[in-house]
């Protein structure tokens, strides 16, 4: 779990990375007089706080800026359109990703005789059974794994939440890449492979 958190973490720093630095960019090149605009449109941004720049960030909502999003869809695979012949990762290898995910300080790697289910889909079948959101950073055109593994795991602490340890957990991995795009611990998305 630490792991995903770290590789969740490391992704998103990268990409706030690459958008501050686009920011700086556009500014830098912004005549001084001019204050930053709003991508495409031309409207000013009056700060961080300003009800058009918070829309124009909400998940779903029009781009803000293209080149920043350009730059997004380039770092990071499973934001890119799916290959035109795409090779997806097996089964077998999906399924043993998925159970070491279980290891965090709680909890050890699911054994491999640890019922396991799995099934290759669409992102919008992944979000019917799941009832996930849509995760605005993974292109809806890609396939991923959906893998249900009944072992232990332990849930993330917070100061006001003890870690918890789950029997099932269920996870969405990037077919081409591996890489887990959604996790529900405590969540049996599977009840049998496909």
């Amino acid at each position: 779990m630490e792991r995903k958190r770290i590789a969740a973490v490391v992704t998103s720093s990268i990409i706030v990375l690459v958008l501050v630095s686009v920011m700086v960019l556009i500014v830098a090149a912004a005549p001084l007089n001019s204050p930053p605009t709003a991508g495409s449109t031309g409207r000013p941004f009056s700060g961080p706080d300003d009800p058009a720049f918070l829309r124009c960030l909400a998940p779903g909502a029009k781009v803000c800026d293209p080149a920043a999003d350009a730059a997004r869809r380039v770092a990071n695979r499973e934001a890119q359109s799916p290959a035109t012949s795409p090779q997806h990762l097996s089964r077998q290898a999906v399924e043993a990703a998925a159970r070491s995910g279980a290891r965090t300080p709680l909890t050890p790697e699911a054994p491999a005789n640890a019922p396991t289910y799995s099934a290759l889909m669409t992102r919008q079948q992944f979000e019917a059974i799941s009832g996930e959101t849509r995760n605005e950073s993974v292109d809806s055109g890609r396939r991923v794994w959906v893998i249900t593994v009944h072992a232990p795991m332990a849930t993330s602490a917070s100061r006001s939440t003890p870690s918890q340890v789950k029997d099932v957990y269920s996870v969405a991995l990037d077919a081409e890449t591996g890489q887990w795009t959604d996790a529900c611990i405590g969540c049996a998305w599977l009840n049998a492979s496909r």
